[in-house]
């Protein structure tokens, strides 16, 4: 076998070339480029640039859902072989900048195969309090927070303001003719905040569990791309919320009899008495909503994602929140329940199109009652705000008996709830209508890739259907004789 051997040659340009031949028996030979000022730069671009040229390859195998072993042995072979070419001769030379040009494109490529490089870097963890360390330990500190609140409790001097937290607060007792026994009520007031805050701690961690124990172990058996693996956390998360809030409320629509009765909206208004599941139900809904808004820091939401995710977050805290403090509980907990209902539905549907891109039924079903509960919540707010209230003995405005039934405030009310039910059929309209328009290009496509039918030739259209010299049995008529020439 020929020893190693090494040699240089000049490309111009200040540019030089190392050879490498080895010892294999196939007589490989490498090359790695060394610049005129002996460094290692243009090496550095030349291989991570080859290197991600092959990286088309890995992802269309890894969208092909081929296993992990096949994956990393084409990763060694293809791309790990060119990254680590020579890497004794230049790799120990090269500056930091290169370094980390180098380590960056690797640690991007971790999640699609679980191979480690010689050369790489073992993650740091990030400094205390950094943005990166507070996003990766959110979790454990809002529940180091809750904790703190929770141990309140075991001491005499903190436990009324603990109790403020966890607690429902402005309890009323009542008893009537028909119930002897007395029943507690709830109303609202300025300690709700605590109780709000302490429950958007919760929903903080309940949200880090679900992703991380549920989210995130289904991600990595579907390796979606990063526009589908944001929008698979944002339905997973919002489809457990939306099933939990629509079973509650349905329980409480049937414990308080609101469907059997529907005056029961506006009668005896202002409905300042709450049960206790009625006020925990609004409670938790508002506490959930506010804590939507750091979660679009903690899980490193896209910046084209966010408008989008800020405009249904601060409607739902707007018209919630209105209706807990104008005491319209009753009309807001009816709306809520079929429009839970219809998220529901279409989150699920999203769900299982990112799993199997051929299930698209759900959608269906969800344009539909999308529609119904569009029609729904303008029937019932028109007949509470244009009929029910506006005929009931209860006319006025008074702070201090939550009495809200004036013109004005009614007709804010009702315009707030139009408007909002308008825009949303707006946003749907435009995405049916670009949905037909993407099913009807792909059918145009597919129609073009289809070639048309070829017409038969001169040669073939003289034979009159014949098939070398013998007719066809399709063809009835026998072929016409020739005439014969006159002597």
């Amino acid at each position: 076998t020929r020893p190693k051997r090494w040699w240089l040659t000049s490309e111009g340009q200040g540019v030089t070339t190392l050879h490498y031949t080895s010892t294999a028996p196939l007589w490989r030979s490498s090359r790695v480029h060394l610049a005129e000022d002996l460094t290692w730069s243009l090496n550095t671009s030349t291989i991570t640039q080859k290197a991600q040229q092959r990286l088309y390859f890995l992802r269309r195998l890894r969208k092909a859902h081929l296993p992990p072993p096949i994956l990393t042995t084409f990763y060694r072979g293809t791309i790990e072989s060119i990254l680590s070419s020579c890497s004794t001769a230049w790799f120990g030379n090269c500056t930091a900048s290169d370094r980390q040009s180098l380590q960056r494109r690797l640690l991007s490529r971790r999640e699609r195969t679980p191979t480690t490089m010689g050369f790489r870097k073992k993650n740091k963890s990030p400094p205390v309090f950094s943005h990166e360390f507070v996003i990766q330990n959110h979790a454990d500190m809002v529940s180091c927070v809750a904790m703190v609140v929770l141990l309140g409790l075991m001491f005499e001097v903190t436990a009324k303001f603990a109790i403020m937290f966890i607690t429902v607060q402005y309890n009323v007792t009542q008893t009537s003719e028909e119930k002897p026994e007395p029943v507690n009520y709830y109303q609202y007031g300025s300690k709700d905040i605590a109780t709000i805050f302490f429950y958007l701690l919760i929903a903080i961690i309940l949200h880090a569990l679900i992703q991380e124990y549920i989210l995130d172990k289904i991600n990595r058996r579907l390796h979606l791309s990063k526009t589908k693996h944001s929008k698979f956390n944002e339905s997973g998360q919002l489809a457990a919320f939306y099933l939990f809030s629509f079973l509650w409320g349905c329980s409480i629509l049937t414990a308080e009899e609101f469907v059997t009765n529907p005056t029961f909206l506006w009668e005896g208004y202002p409905h300042t008495h709450m049960a206790f599941q009625v006020k925990f139900f609004y409670i938790c809904q508002i506490a959930y909503w506010f804590h939507a808004l750091p979660e679009l820091y903690f899980q490193k939401v896209r910046k084209e994602d966010i408008p989008r995710q800020l405009y249904y977050i601060c409607l739902y805290i707007f018209h919630i929140t209105g209706a807990y403090i104008l005491n319209l509980h009753r009309l807001g907990l009816v709306l809520l329940v079929p429009h839970y209902l219809v998220e529901l539905l279409f989150h699920a549907s999203r769900l299982f199109y990112f799993s199997n891109e051929n299930k698209q039924k759900g959608f269906t079903l969800w344009a539909l009652l999308f529609v119904i509960a569009r029609l729904l919540t303008l029937t019932l707010s028109v007949l509470t705000f244009g009929f029910g209230l506006s005929r009931t003995d209860s006319q006025g405005f008074s702070l201090a008996e939550g009495n809200f039934n004036v013109l004005t405030v009614r007709m804010t009310c009702l315009s707030a709830i139009c408007l909002t039910q308008a825009w949303m059929m707006w946003k749907f309209i435009n995405f049916q209508l670009k949905k037909w328009r993407e099913q009807s290009q792909i059918q145009a496509s597919k129609k073009k890739a289809v070639s048309p039918k070829s017409k038969p030739t001169k040669k073939e259209s003289s034979r009159g259907g014949s098939v070398n010299g013998v007719m066809k049995p399709e063809d009835k008529t026998s072929p016409r004789a020739r005439k014969t020439k006159a002597s």
